[in-house]
């Protein structure tokens, strides 16, 4: 099939912070007739987007500056919300359904066969021209990026975490991924803390100043809820 023939309208907007792939896959999409502009961060791409839409966004989760997860909430909240494809590594199930959850349409494992990018951005950009859904604003959802160690929260304002806060967010995400609380044993445990009384006022205080910290940073109420008797939740 000539692609080149039925996508020459199609414009896509790809954030990618590997130089050398993004200029392939960039070269690719050219070449298939797709219109392709390149971006290597959260940034850069948010920038290009309010600069010229695009129909389809490629986003990988693994950027400099910030989490892909941020680009996909961001996206789904448009307006006109694109057609978002998240191509990446990290493939873990809690990354999937978290690209899911946030406005993601399709999650595409990296190495990707480059005839498989280009079918999905064909039929993705063909669904999202013949009927307009509602679409989800996910307005009360917080977005944790292990990688990056932020928290961003329901109006896309990111907090840079600690590293003990990074492990307390890990921790409870971990659990929540599951529908699940987290004892307070189980977060001692990951912080390194020792379970006595000295260890529970050390983690006591560490939520305390978390949930400030984020109140004030975000001007949302923390995610973090007590859960008596047993421990902590995220109610993201």
């Amino acid at each position: 099939m000539d692609l080149s023939r039925t996508m020459t309208d199609i414009n896509t907007l790809v954030a990618e912070d590997d130089e050398d792939l993004r200029s392939l896959l960039l070269e690719f999409l050219e070449l298939s007739g797709i219109n392709a502009r390149g971006t290597g961060s959260v940034t850069e791409f948010m920038a290009a987007y309010q600069e010229a839409a695009c129909d389809v966004a490629i986003v990988d989760l693994g950027l400099p500056d910030d989490c892909g997860h941020t680009i996909v909430s961001q996206l789904a909240r448009s307006e006109n919300k694109p057609g978002i494809i998240v191509l990446s590594a990290r493939c873990s199930n809690p990354d999937r359904v978290a690209a899911y959850e946030n406005g993601a349409d399709i999650f595409i494992q990296k190495p990707a066969s480059p005839k498989e990018l280009v079918f999905a951005i064909r039929n993705l950009h063909g669904r999202v021209n013949v009927v307009a859904e509602p679409q989800s604003t996910h307005s009360d959802r917080w977005i944790f990026c292990d990688e990056s160690a932020t928290l961003t929260s329901p109006n896309n304002v990111s907090c840079k975490l600690t590293t003990k806060e990074h492990r307390l967010i890990r921790t409870l995400s971990q659990h929540s991924d599951n529908g699940g609380e987290t004892t307070r044993d189980e977060i001692l445990q990951a912080l390194s803390y020792p379970d006595d009384e000295y260890g529970n006022r050390a983690l006591e205080s560490l939520i305390r100043r978390l949930r400030k910290k984020l109140k004030e940073e975000t001007e949302h109420e923390s995610p973090i809820v007590t859960v008596h008797g047993l421990g902590y939740k995220l109610s993201c």
